[in-house]
C-alpha cells in the first residue's frame, strides 16, 4: 500500500472510529463507491477495534498478591 493510499485509510478509520454505528455506517457507505477495497479494509480494522481482546483484559506482569509479604 502506497503512503496516499496508507493517508486515507487511516483518516477514515479516525474519522469513523468514534462515531455512533448509524453515523459510521453512513460514512463507510459514501467512501464505498470511490474506493472498496480501502473502504472494506477499514471495515475490518473497525471490527476488530469494536472486539474486546483478552490479551489486553490480563495484566502483562502479575499483580503481587496483597496477602503475601515481601521477605
Amino acid at each position: 500500500m502506497d503512503r496516499e493510499k496508507w493517508e486515507r485509510l487511516r483518516a477514515l478509520f479516525d474519522a469513523a472510529v468514534g462515531m455512533s454505528a448509524e453515523d459510521r455506517k453512513a460514512l463507510l457507505h459514501r467512501h464505498r463507491e470511490a474506493d472498496p477495497q480501502l473502504t472494506a479494509k477499514v471495515e475490518r480494522m473497525l471490527e476488530a477495534s469494536d472486539r474486546p481482546d483478552a490479551l489486553i483484559d490480563e495484566p502483562l506482569i502479575p499483580r503481587p498478591n496483597p496477602r503475601v509479604r515481601p521477605h
